[in-house]
């Protein structure tokens, strides 16, 4: 729709309308992906941390951009981590748990910031409502960056 819009109206500023898309259809998690596109990095982190931002999306995009944007993609994955924490997600497995930790511990490491994102890991798993599936995977994930030498 975005995309649409752009290329319909050349003369209006691109993320006046996405901001303009987003006041007015509302679920700003559902905008993340449009906003990444667009490069609009500030707009993707607010949609990211919106309830409705789809895990999986995000920890594609953590992904993507771990190398290429690491600042963008360890926040990312940390929002993605805290969304599959709180039981969001769409049939979300333990398996993205690994693999939004994987993500963002390559961006991590490539920021010489091993040691804060093993923090907010913990933050994490610490403010957990319930000591459910994904909390209990994130919990061995922080056990297991100890073991394999994470210790920044």
């Amino acid at each position: 729709m975005w995309r649409d819009l752009v290329k319909r109206y050349p003369g209006l500023e691109p993320r006046r309308i996405l901001e303009d898309l987003i006041e007015t259809h509302g679920s700003k998690g559902k905008w993340f992906a449009a906003a990444k596109t667009a490069r609009f990095l500030d707009i993707a982190l607010e949609c990211a941390a919106h309830y409705d931002a789809a895990p999986a999306t995000l920890i594609r995009a953590a992904r993507d951009l771990k190398l290429k944007e690491p600042v963008f993609a360890l926040q990312i994955a940390l929002h993605a981590i805290r969304h599959l924490v709180e039981g969001r997600g769409y049939e979300p497995t333990p398996l993205d748990i690994d693999e939004a930790v994987g993500n963002l511990m390559v961006a991590a490491a490539r920021l010489d910031a091993v040691d804060q994102a093993r923090q907010a890991l913990r933050r994490t798993a610490g403010s957990a409502l319930s000591a459910g599936p994904m909390t209990e995977r994130l919990v061995r994930n922080i056990a297991a960056l100890g073991a394999a030498g994470w210790d920044g």
